[in-house]
């Protein structure tokens, strides 16, 4: 589970790594074209980079959230693991 852990952290951090130019678009309304229609296009092209950009990082979030739990579910189970093995050799010893 801890090698689980650290892949997915990994990952997460590539992922971040890899986006951080995602939300600095460096296309402008000026071209989109000239036409006034054109520039409402581009607000929706901006808003939909920042969506695309918010969504990455919120994935990245969660990928790094969901690695903690399995690395603590992962100490828990072996703490529970070397808990029920003294409480066997305790037993197997009497």
């Amino acid at each position: 589970m801890a090698n689980a852990s650290k892949k997915i952290t990994g990952f997460a951090e590539d992922l971040a790594d890899d986006s951080k130019e995602l939300g600095k678009s460096k296309i402008t309304a000026k071209e989109f074209g000239q036409a006034p229609s054109h520039g409402d296009h581009a607000k929706d092209y901006s808003a939909g980079v920042k969506m695309l950009d918010d969504s990455v990082k919120g994935f990245g979030k969660a990928l790094t959230g969901f690695a903690g739990n399995i690395a603590s579910g992962g100490k828990t189970y072996a703490n529970n693991e070397q808990a029920q093995a003294n409480a066997a050799n305790t037993a197997g010893s009497q």
